[in-house]
């Protein structure tokens, strides 16, 4: 029974229990009933996602903002994993043309380049890029290499500064490409802590003569991640 700061005390009728295993998460509810002298634990039962969504609007919870997905499922998703605590998800850009934006220091117009594939992950309000070879939608299996930008730390998370487009989105189509507009909006400015994002070959050099160009990313110049393979980058973000 709770009765600080209250003349009207309050008594607990119900408890949800959080298990986890791996990156997996299962809710359990009891009910909770009060008996002459003691509370009674009642037997449990699965906490199903409408029961977790009330329970969120009726605490004004605005940190937790159930995620829907809009018709179909995207077919570039690789990951989505919802939680009472986070969302993650992982999705998967395939080469592309992009216009980048960089800050005058790095003495680069704003161009048109057509970039490598890309795996977007988001968690807990953080994002981390990562670079693949080739056209295909990745599998666990396939190996991750550092994304080729400034901005970006050598394990991949994004300093994003102040980019706009700051308040998530509850339709999972819309959050994605809120998530990809905040980041090809940006300014690039500077490298982290690792200056090697490229091999062989300086970045800045190599977005100035992909812009004129306009022949596609060479892969041969992205440098391992140390994620090493999708099935690592998804058990290591989702931690």
């Amino acid at each position: 029974m709770i009765n600080e700061g209250t003349t009207n005390p309050f008594n607990p009728i119900q408890a949800v229990i959080v298990y986890k295993k791996d990156s997996t998460y299962y809710l359990e509810t009891h009910d909770i009933l009060r008996g002459e002298d003691k509370f009674l634990w009642q037997e449990g039962r699965p906490f199903l996602k409408e029961q977790l969504k009330e329970l969120s609007l009726s605490l004004g919870n605005s940190s937790f903002t159930p995620m829907e997905v809009k018709g179909l499922m995207p077919d570039n998703i690789l990951h989505l994993q919802q939680t009472f605590f986070n969302t993650n998800i992982a999705w998967y850009l395939p080469p592309s043309k992009r216009v980048l934006h960089f800050k005058k220091e790095l003495k680069l117009a704003t161009g048109t380049i057509l970039l490598p594939g890309l795996i977007f992950c988001v968690s807990n309000k953080t994002l981390t890029v990562v670079s693949v070879k080739g056209k295909n939608k990745p599998t666990l299996k396939t190996k991750v290499f550092k994304a080729p930008f400034h901005n970006i730390h050598s394990y991949g998370k994004v300093c994003m500064g102040n980019t706009g487009e700051n308040k998530s989105k509850n339709i999972l189509q819309e959050e994605m490409l809120r998530w990809e507009r905040r980041f090809f909006n940006s300014y690039f400015s500077h490298f982290l802590d690792e200056k090697v994002v490229t091999k062989g070959t300086n970045l800045q050099i190599l977005f100035k003569n992909l812009m004129k160009s306009q022949k596609p990313f060479p892969e041969n110049v992205l440098v391992p991640s140390s994620f090493k393979t999708v099935e690592k980058l998804l058990k290591d973000f989702t931690k």
